[in-house]
């Protein structure tokens, strides 16, 4: 009950708790499969408490059984050690190692296997994940209280110092163990092993000097700071002042700064605690002059260390002596500017650690208040302010404010509350990063619930802006706005208005930040209040200002000089999408456009602005630097474009300027735009439908240019064009505007249009083309099929969609660089949902049924593997829907996800059932020779062969009778064939040549369809240059000519094969023989050898094979 209480509380430990129920311990995937697991809390791993007892009970179990063995890299004990290190890892050594056992018979068992010849006693040959969870352990168990034998003590130090200095992270546990060994209470011997343990040290602190041995030094080094942190008295810190001397002296070089404010921390530290003289204090102030030296350097890790450091080390100096050092510290922070952005990092760290160490007078709070807001939003308004520096910047000044409410009394913040809440609440919803969206709101949770009052809508705070929702940008922008401006809109409107408009509408380097911005910004202009509340704000023309003191008019925060009345926001953008601003560049000229977009969906604001003169918005010149600029401002013009037509703003609608546009735009960022241009395209002809000489001129303008390509147009406003897979962008442009005007003009006779130009978009292997009509199929259905409400015309229409879809489903182009018709086949099943979610009536459910189930049961086949998914889940969804017209068996009910192997079977039981209609067994056959055949994938195609194999084993007589009638159906189809029939041509030879022919039905084959396919061999014996098709040729000539029937003609079509002179082949014909000689032939052996020494050119030893096998076969017992 317990259990299930658990992990009904906290949901996100499901998997492991399923893990702990489930999994067999006895199986080495169990724990690879838990490693991967525990890899998913990697950003929490404080979730894990819910059962991290339980799990590291589990795992101590396995592993005191486990270790007693050899360790492998593939064994329990080693992933069952792996696995716990991840835990470790995620969770924290300490907090891990402290759930382990420590009873006494458990603590000698675990030293004396460290004794042992395994499993750690060599770092050379042991896999460190053993030995670091070995030494985690021995950690905990060197603090029980109870003595320990002098010989076992000195075993286990000899281990664990070989593992000191190797270089892996099992130095680390190794370096805590030793330090808790010989520290250990148990005083005298615990001294003596102590000195002992220090002569050690500084040995091998001299010898690794000696080697420049960086890495063993670090480790050295670390475990001299844990002997300072662990010491008991006066005379353990003596006995290590020389150790200290050597390090700060000759090593001090070699050390990373990480490194050095380990040791210089607890050296400080014993200081303070265990020394008393005058002369200490010079010594710890030497301490903090070095450790400075070290949060002024480059490197992050080693300057929040050096910051804590010295924040620790002040609070533990006597009151009289760290004043005049904090006031400095103080002074050093204010006198950092905010534009040397790693200098500001490391002010805004130690700032934060004097804060926990509450040493920050309250007296300077306010100016500190004020450095730390600018601060965090330094170097937002720079175009390159995506740099990482900059990221870590934002995230200390977070730390910072964190600290602040988290140490200092609640009162003391409470006039700046309001301040510090709406900056943290801005760059918690709206930063670039998810590490400082996070750290602000973890900041912002804890101003919220220390505060409290003093921050406006402190719950609503404190529970919706967390850890795991700012983790999604677009719900930041989104979701989270629109509940904030729901709840506490008019308390920070004009700050989140100043925020967006300062630092991210036009300044924004992301164009997806300058979007959502714009999006965001119309949420809370429409959602709150523009002005703040009156006794916040300061009214000057029409300006509303936020968190600007009354006291003496300084900024703080992020508040600027920036008007958040609509009306001025609207000319502001008006003068970027025109160009008349001053410094008009392509991200402001960007983010206007996408906010006046944004706002004429929600508003009839942007009305009163002269949008109908397009030229001056949509031919704007802007300077743009790459392709990708350029596609996104084009994109949003269209975009405004598309809003006002769905508002329907009368002059744009009637503006025989907006397709011409459109289409131009279209042509030259076809990927980006065609849905945008499609959508608007629609409505700009609906609302234009009764002008039937517009809708006539553009028809013909589209089927002219889809039969006659033309040049590329001159650019609107020469911005660059995109880069993009389409080879034709006129004929993609026209493509687009026809599946539009079919659709607006309510004729299900024009479908067939549609068709036909799919058609001739395959027969100019113009896939993207295709791939556009195929898209707007929705459109026809929305308007012919849904809205039309005249039943025949419905019905008409439906069926004439039906077989367009057929057809764009059969859609394939076979070129150089391969069967690149996939992306209309891919579109025609991701848009297949619509034609069934009309009411579908008795005949249309069969109709459907028959249509469309042989090409998807094809498609399941398919070379791509992305078609291939699509195609299983259709068939399950339409099988669902037809109601039992399907007549497929049960298996086919649910989308087929399993392995490869697994589905073939399924559809080899498919093909050889009886109750399998004729056009689904051929669909599949066609997809079982298609598959085959495929390029690329090896082991689909044996598989594919297989199936196939097995299948006409399983069938009946009459079953292989309708496969030998498709298979000649295949060699023999005329001039005018299908093209499908053509392109599987090669893949059914060649699947066919592959048989195995001493199988009966593979016989039975051979008799009704033997002469088709040599005489298709024939044909590509004489003529094809393709290396596979005269590999084919020659199989399937050689396999058949054992039958008296075929022999003749299978002779004649080596000999054709021989008389190419290819060498390659005349190899392959060589080899192909011989081994169909030694199956069928006792003395073909010999025969071939005798063949080998009498003639010299390879073809000539085919040929004298050949007659001698024609003589064999002649003779009565051959």
């Amino acid at each position: 009950m317990a259990d299930s209480e658990t992990s009904a509380a906290v949901p996100e430990c499901a998997a492991i708790e399923r893990w702990l129920r489930t999994s067999c311990l006895g199986e080495s995937d169990a724990y690879a499969q838990l490693a991967t697991l525990i890899e998913t809390f990697q950003e929490d791993g404080t979730v894990l408490d819910a059962v991290l007892e339980r799990l590291v009970t589990t795992l101590a179990g396995v592993l005191r059984s486990a270790l007693e063995k050899p360790i492998t890299c593939d064994n329990i004990g080693y992933l069952a050690c792996d696995a716990f290190y991840r835990l470790c890892k995620v969770r924290g050594l300490a907090s891990v190692c402290q759930l382990l056992p420590v009873e006494r018979p458990t603590v000698l068992w675990l030293f004396q296997l460290m004794l042992k010849e395994h499993p750690i006693q060599t770092p050379v040959t042991t896999p460190w994940q053993v030995a670091y969870v070995l030494f985690g352990w021995a950690e905990l168990a060197a603090q029980a209280p109870f003595a320990l034998d002098e010989q076992l003590t000195s075993g286990l130090l000899g281990v664990a110092r070989s593992w000191l200095i190797a270089a892996s992270a099992a130095a680390v546990p190794a370096s805590r163990f030793m330090s808790r060994l010989v520290t250990r209470d148990m005083r005298p011997s615990t001294s003596r092993l102590f000195d002992e343990h220090l002569r050690w040290l500084a040995s091998e602190i001299n010898r690794q000097l000696a080697h420049d041995a960086a890495h063993a030094l670090q480790n050295l080094c670390y475990h001299l700071a844990l002997l300072l942190k662990h010491a008991r008295n006066e005379q353990d810190l003596q006995s290590m002042m020389p150790i200290i001397q050597v390090f700060l002296g000759a090593g001090y070089r070699i050390l990373t700064g990480h490194a050095r404010v380990k040791l210089l921390k607890q050296f400080g530290r014993c200081l303070l605690t265990l020394q008393r003289g005058s002369d200490v204090l010079a010594q710890v102030l030497e301490v903090l002059e070095n450790l400075v030296k070290i949060w002024l350097s480059a490197d992050t890790r080693s300057r929040w260390a050096a910051a804590a450091a010295v924040a620790g080390l002040v609070r533990l100096m006597p009151a009289e002596a760290h004043s005049d050092l904090v006031v400095q510290l103080l002074d050093m922070i204010r006198n950092t500017s905010t534009s040397d952005v790693i200098a500001c990092q490391s002010a805004c760290v130690l700032l934060a650690e004097l804060a926990r160490a509450q040493l920050v007078p309250l007296g300077d709070l306010r100016g500190l208040i004020d450095w730390t807001s600018s601060a965090l939003t330094a170097g937002l308004e720079r175009p390159d302010h995506l740099r990482r520096e900059d990221q870590a910047l934002r995230d200390a000044a977070c730390y910072v404010f964190w600290s602040f409410a988290r140490y200092l009394p609640s009162t003391a913040c409470s006039e700046m509350s309001r301040d510090i809440a709406s900056l943290l609440l801005c760059t918690a919803l709206y930063d670039r990063e998810v590490q400082c969206r996070r750290a602000a709101a973890a900041a912002l949770q804890e101003c919220a619930g220390r505060w409290g009052d003093s921050v406006p809508c402190a719950l609503f705070l404190a529970d919706r802006v967390n850890f795991y929702s700012v983790a999604d940008c677009d719900a930041t922008f989104g979701l989270l706005t629109n509940a904030l401006c729901a709840t506490a809109g008019q308390q920070y409107a004009g700050e989140i208005q100043c925020y967006l408009l300062r630092y991210k509408l036009f300044v924004s380097p992301d164009p997806l930040i300058r979007f959502r911005a714009a999006r965001a910004l119309v949420d809370v202009f429409t959602g709150a209040s523009a002005a703040a509340p009156p006794e916040r704000s300061v009214s000057t023309a029409g300006t509303s200002v936020a968190a600007i003191s009354a006291a003496d008019g300084t900024e703080r925060g992020f508040a600027r000089d920036v008007s958040t009345a609509l009306p001025a926001v609207l000319e502001l953008c008006w003068m970027y999408a025109t160009g008349k601003a001053t410094e008009n560049t392509a991200a402001a000229h960007h983010g206007a456009l996408c906010f006046l977009g944004a706002l004429a969906r929600r508003t009839p604001e942007p009305m009163t602005l002269p949008l109908d003169n397009l030229p001056l918005w949509m031919e704007c010149a802007v300077q743009v630097h790459t392709e990708s600029e350029a596609e996104h401002i084009v994109r949003a013009r269209c975009d405004l474009l598309l809003a006002l037509l769905e508002v329907g703003h009368e002059c744009i609608s009637c503006n025989p300027l907006v397709p011409d546009y459109l289409l131009r735009s279209l042509e030259h960022h076809a990927a980006a735009l065609a849905s945008v241009a499609r959508r608007a395209l629609f409505l700009y002809f609906e609302h234009n439908r009764l002008r039937s000489d517009l809708v006539s001129h553009w028809r013909q303008q589209c089927v002219h240019t889809i039969h006659l390509p033309r040049k590329r147009r001159l650019l609107v406003n020469k911005l660059q064009r995109s880069r993009s897979s389409v080879p034709d962008p006129c004929r993609y442009a026209a493509c687009v505007l026809l599946g539009v005007l079919v659709a607006v003009s309510g004729h299900s006779t024009d479908i067939a249009l549609l068709k036909d130009t799919l058609q001739r978009c395959a027969d100019a292997q113009d896939h993207a083309s295709a791939r556009a009509i195929v898209e707007s199929l929705p459109l026809l259905v929305e308007t012919q099929v849904c809205s039309d409400t005249d039943a025949t015309r419905r019905t008409e229409a439906w069926y004439a969609l039906l077989e367009t879809w057929t057809a764009s489903l059969c859609f394939h182009i076979t070129s150089a660089r391969g069967d690149s018709g996939c992306w209309v086949r891919e579109a025609a099943l991701e848009v297949l949902p619509f034609l069934w979610q009309t009411a579908l009536t008795g005949p249309q459910r069969e109709a459907l049924s028959s249509a469309l189930v042989p090409s998807l049961l094809f498609l399941c086949f398919d070379r791509v593997d992305s078609v291939r998914a699509l195609a299983r889940e259709r068939l399950a969804q339409l099988f669902a829907l037809a109601d039992g017209t399907v007549p497929l068996s049960r298996d086919f009910r649910k989308p087929l996800t399993d392995a490869e192997e697994h589905i073939f079977s399924v559809f080899e039981a498919a093909l050889a059932a009886d109750e399998t209609p004729a056009h689904c067994v051929l669909a599949i056959l066609d997809g079982m020779l298609w598959a085959s055949a495929s390029p690329g994938g090896h082991e689909r195609a044996k598989l594919a062969l297989k199936s196939f194999v097995q299948s006409l084993a399983l069938a009946s007589p009459e079953r292989l009778l309708v496969i030998a009638a498709h298979l000649n159906k295949f060699w023999d189809c005329p001039a005018e064939a299908s093209a499908q029939l053509k392109r599987l041509q090669w893949p059914a030879l060649r699947a066919y040549s592959l048989l195995p022919r001493t199988w009966r039905c593979v016989e039975f084959l051979d008799t009704h369809c033997g002469a088709k396919a040599l005489a298709l061999a024939s044909v590509y014996a004489q003529r094809s240059q393709d290396p596979k098709r005269l590999r084919g040729a020659a199989t399937a000539a050689i396999q058949l000519r054992w039958y008296p029937a075929h022999r003749n003609i299978a002779s004649s079509v080596v000999e054709a094969l021989l008389q190419r002179r290819f060498s390659w082949l005349d190899e392959e014909i060589l080899g192909q023989l011989y081994s169909c000689a030694l199956a069928v032939i006792p003395r073909a052996d010999n025969m071939f050898h005798e063949c080998c020494r009498t003639h010299e050119t390879i073809h000539a030893r085919c040929r004298a094979l050949i007659h001698q096998l024609d003589a064999l076969d002649e003779e009565p017992n051959a």
